[in-house]
């Protein structure tokens, strides 16, 4: 891997980093809202947030 392949690869986990705080921040606000749904959509959040997390330890592997 050349040298710009892997300052793009840095460039996508920072943002990959960014989207799992993001959903994770988003998910606690939910959790703290009464409502049917609400709970729900803050689980789905977290398992997106986890694949995102697989995806970016799949990432850093190719490092």
């Amino acid at each position: 891997m050349d040298h710009q392949a892997k300052l793009q690869l840095d460039t996508i986990i920072t943002d990959i980093n960014t989207i799992i705080k993001n959903l994770n921040n988003v998910s606690q606000e939910l959790s703290q809202f009464k409502g049917i749904g609400s709970e729900y959509c803050a689980q789905r959040l977290n398992r997106i947030a986890s694949d995102y997390q697989k995806l970016k330890t799949n990432l850093m592997q190719l490092k």
